[in-house]
């Protein structure tokens, strides 16, 4: 810790309430020390969602039941004609249906009861008859949230003498998230050594290098805690009587006659013939799965020093410290996460790479006398910082697949 006048004379203002220097494991004295540490858990939601209704069910029973209080209490209709008026009322409130009823039966009587022999889903068809999708509602809570695991594991070797101490170490982190397409991995390692050359002359070296892939999903943070494409947000708001999935009439997963990619409904009435009345245009599954957003870094941290004592209170340090950052970070959306499912990859991608010098030479020197004591510092210091970023996006690069299928070709825009 630099206090007072030492902090100020090397930082000025911006180290007025001190500077704290903080410093990396070393190796102590005494035989070599092995050290292996794992942890492994499962990522899981912390704060259970509140108790809603989550069984299809019981929400279009609550909804039918407030749809018939409406025509009783505010539109002063007689309890036959709001039944009557009620049951069509449900499917344009939802924009889905979500039931089926045998030919010629409603799903609510005329008290208010639940048809027993209406049967959970509803068959798309043509207009000849012909089956074409089956609707059926999906859990989004539970199709959104994944428990996955987090493991990480590390390995130390220290030790040293009198005159030298060092301390290696190297780790693995991986954690795949809570949420497809996210996670973060990283593989790192530390060597960190002192030497006393001479009595008069101590020189070190800590140097570190990680590689980190960090799998980032867009509008998953709190800025946009209500965006369409917020994971997070429309588990939580997603009532239990909407499909994610367009399904084939057998109830298997429908997927891309071209691209063998699964098509997912984004309730907007493209690939179905039926609109949510809530957050259309929106499926954070799809999403999640057919885009991209990653970073890619390779960091490297070196400091080197050199302190050197010819006269007795009298110490002269050198130090240098260099920092290498290389970033990459890859984007990619496709249309297929909309609706038609229509591949048009749009990519985009950039590149960072940072270099930073610090240079510090400071001159230290302490003498007593008696009852007082007197501390007298001088230094200089050099900070260099280099930034390059290059940076390239494109859209409507190919179509239908890239094996297959008209294809569309356009240059890369925005490159700089």
């Amino acid at each position: 810790m630099l206090e007072d006048a030492a902090s100020a004379a090397l930082y000025g203002a911006a180290g007025a309430n001190g500077v704290m220097l903080i410093t990396t494991k070393k190796g102590k004295s005494g035989d070599a020390k092995v050290q292996f540490e794992g942890r492994w858990g499962v990522n899981s939601r912390e704060i259970p969602n509140y108790d809603v209704v989550r069984d299809a069910k019981d929400y279009v029973t609550h909804l039918y039941h407030s749809l018939y209080n409406q025509d009783i209490y505010n539109n002063g209709l007689s309890a036959e004609r709001a039944a009557q008026r009620t049951n069509p009322r449900i499917q344009k409130a939802l924009g889905y249906p979500v039931f089926s009823t045998p030919e010629g039966e409603l799903l609510f009587d005329a008290n208010g009861n639940f048809n027993p022999r209406a049967t959970l889903g509803y068959m798309v068809r043509d207009k000849q008859g012909n089956p074409l999708n089956l609707l059926r509602p999906d859990n989004w809570e539970k199709e959104i949230f994944r428990q996955n695991t987090r493991q990480e594991y590390n390995l130390s070797v220290s030790g040293g003498n009198e005159r030298f101490n060092y301390y290696w170490g190297s780790g693995y982190l991986n954690d795949e998230g809570i949420i497809d397409n996210s996670g973060y991995k990283r593989y790192s390692t530390r060597l960190n050594a002192d030497y006393l050359a001479k009595s008069w002359l101590k020189i070190g070296a800590n140097l570190g290098y990680s590689y980190a892939q960090s799998a980032y999903p867009e509008e998953q943070t709190n800025n946009e805690a209500t965006s369409s494409g917020n994971a997070f947000y429309m588990a939580n708001s997603m009532a239990p009587v909407y499909p994610m999935y367009v399904r084939n009439p057998d109830g298997s997963f429908a997927h891309h006659p071209t691209t063998g990619q699964q098509i997912f409904d984004y309730g907007d009435g493209q690939v179905v013939p039926y609109k949510r009345n809530f957050m259309s245009l929106s499926n954070p599954v799809g999403d999640l799965t057919n885009n991209l957003h990653e970073f890619l870094t390779d960091l490297f941290t070196g400091r080197w020093y050199a302190n050197v004592m010819p006269l007795k209170g009298l110490t002269l340090t050198a130090s240098l410290g260099l920092t290498v950052d290389n970033t990459r970070e890859h984007s990619s959306r496709s249309s297929s996460s909309a609706s038609p499912p229509i591949p048009v990859v749009k990519p985009n991608k950039r590149l960072l790479q940072m270099r930073s010098l610090n240079q510090q030479y400071l001159a230290t020197y302490k003498t007593s006398w008696g009852l007082h004591s007197a501390d007298f510092l001088l230094g200089f210091e050099r900070y260099d910082r280099h930034t390059e970023e290059l940076s390239a996006n494109g859209q409507y690069l190919y179509r239908d697949g890239v094996l297959g299928g008209e294809q569309h070709h356009q240059p890369a825009q925005g490159l700089r």
